[in-house]
């Protein structure tokens, strides 16, 4: 008899682990889409929480309120480049990718692809002596959304299949007199 709160014997079955593994390791423009979604998130968080620290901080740091707010700001405006941008690279990225097997390179690849690209989208209406300092905050803000996006989006996509795998047990385990 299988009670509610028992592991679902789908995660342990070695299809189902692959069928998991796939769907995480997919990404086509819908799934690109979902890992601007979460890109667009944990760079508004992230961002939005550092300014809140920097504004907490405005008393000890000068330039700190200053800062704060230019990167809050920032998060939103970079809301439009990561979609215009973003989904085409990312569709690109993914299309490339398509034949690799481990989510940690996709991760990391990702990453890599966003940390240029947002140095690159720095450049725009600037001069071709770009800032090292700001050239590496865009790199990491780049590289945050877009491995950061890459992960989430394997997370729940995982977790979805395995609630999906997990349903028939329960509703079995229910039926059960």
């Amino acid at each position: 008899m299988s009670t509610p709160h028992a592991a679902p014997a789908a995660t342990t079955d070695p299809r189902s682990r692959a069928l998991v593994r796939q769907a995480a390791e997919q990404l086509g423009g819908l799934g690109v889409l979902e890992l601007n979604a979460w890109c667009a998130l944990l760079l508004i968080t992230v961002n939005s929480g550092i300014g809140l620290l920097t504004l907490a901080l405005s008393g000890v740091w000068p330039g700190g309120e200053a800062f704060g707010v230019m990167l809050a700001v920032a998060s939103f405006g970079a809301l439009v480049p990561v979609l215009v941008v973003g989904w085409p690279v990312g569709v690109l990225t993914a299309w490339l990718l398509r034949r690799e097997p481990r989510e940690s390179r996709h991760v990391v690849v990702f990453a890599v692809v966003g940390a240029v690209a947002a140095v690159l989208l720095g450049l725009v209406g600037r001069d071709l002596a770009p800032d090292p300092v700001i050239s590496l905050v865009l790199a990491a803000e780049g590289a945050l959304g877009a491995g950061g996006g890459r992960l989430l989006v394997g997370r729940a996509r995982r977790a979805l299949v395995r609630r999906r795998a997990a349903q028939p047990a329960r509703s079995a385990a229910t039926a059960e007199p």
